[in-house]
């Protein structure tokens, strides 16, 4: 995955989840330093713990995603997964969002505690919740792109934030920016169309 957004300086420093319609308080954050050092990091994605299926979550978390799909705790860009040192151990739903892409849920409970096994969602849509995903690469799955105004759908209303954007060739840390290479060009329409023509939506509850 792109990690143009870490090498040009847009990733911000603090997690940018703090907004609606995730308005997650959570203060993860890093020195100035940080991305010069960790120059896989993608993003920051958002992590959300559930009991069941579609009831609410019992804790959340920012991490960062590497540019080999895996996730990694903040506090260091390195560590496999994160830490949620508020949870008992037990059988819980992963949640896994992005700021422009589509929601994921793992497809069952997973056993959390402190020597939790990794779960990879890439390995097969029977990773995922609901039995769908973006196949980035052959049995390579993934979230798919271009939920620009962030409602669980890709529509033409998120082509419609997009287009502006596109117009104006606009770079920065963008909601539009659905191939995250910090611009918005005619490669994340490419990204978005064929999403939005298959109307995806998200199937975490």
């Amino acid at each position: 995955m792109n990690t143009s957004l870490c090498s040009s300086g847009y990733l911000p420093l603090s997690q940018p989840y703090n907004v609606s319609p995730w308005n997650y308080s959570g203060t993860e954050n890093v020195p100035v330093w940080f991305y010069n050092v960790k120059s896989t990091i993608v993003d920051w994605v958002l992590i959300e713990i559930r009991t069941t299926p579609s009831g609410p979550y019992v804790s959340r978390k920012a991490a960062f995603i590497k540019d080999d799909g895996s996730i990694v705790d903040y506090t260091d860009g390195t560590i496999l997964g994160a830490a949620f040192t508020d949870l008992l151990p037990g059988n819980y739903y992963i949640v896994i969002r992005h700021r422009n892409h589509i929601a994921v849920m793992c497809s069952g409970t997973v056993a959390l505690n402190t020597s939790s096994s990794l779960y990879d969602f890439s390995t097969g849509l029977t990773q995922f919740y609901g039995g769908d995903a973006k196949m980035l690469a052959t049995n390579k799955y993934g979230l798919y792109g271009g939920d620009a105004n962030k409602d669980g759908q890709i529509t033409s209303a998120d082509f419609n934030l997009f287009n502006p954007d596109n117009r104006q060739a606009l770079c920065g840390y963008l909601i539009t920016d659905f191939n995250l290479d910090g611009m918005v060009t005619s490669a994340d329409f490419n990204l978005f169309n064929p999403n939005n023509r298959n109307a995806i939506t998200s199937n975490v509850p």
